[in-house]
């Protein structure tokens, strides 16, 4: 019976050992004012959705019976930051053709280039700049 105790006491310090060593203290998030820009070596300069972006759509998405605010083809109307920011996880799987849909835009897949410069602003914080 000693035994028994003596075991179940082990296995509850082992136990309550295990959960002190794997706690991880949680992490103040980010206040949305700061936003933390992400540069990589694929990322080295900050992608502005002004200069790259916004250019990027209206030429290849946003275009008159496509994506335009008109015709909002399959529902995407892609002519505005807000709607580009909600949606660029879809955009991304459309510009590689992994959500279903063909490799957009139809006709002429984007250079690796572009699409690495749109993953860039995205991983930057999608930021309206």
């Amino acid at each position: 019976m000693k035994m028994k105790v003596l075991f179940f006491i082990g296995v509850g310090l082992i136990a309550t050992k295990l959960l002190l060593v794997s706690c991880v203290k949680e992490h103040t998030p980010i206040p949305s004012a700061v936003t933390p820009i992400v540069l990589t070596a694929l990322c080295s300069d900050t992608v502005k959705y002004a200069q790259t972006i916004e250019p990027l759509m209206n030429q290849s998405c946003a275009t008159t019976n496509c994506h335009d605010a008109s015709t909002q083809t399959a529902g995407f109307d892609l002519s505005n930051w807000a709607n580009v920011s909600a949606n660029a996880q879809a955009i991304i799987g459309s510009m590689h053709g992994t959500n279903g849909v063909p490799v957009m835009p139809l006709g002429a897949a984007l250079p690796d280039s572009v699409i690495q410069k749109f993953q860039c602003w995205v991983d930057q914080g999608k930021l309206n700049n």
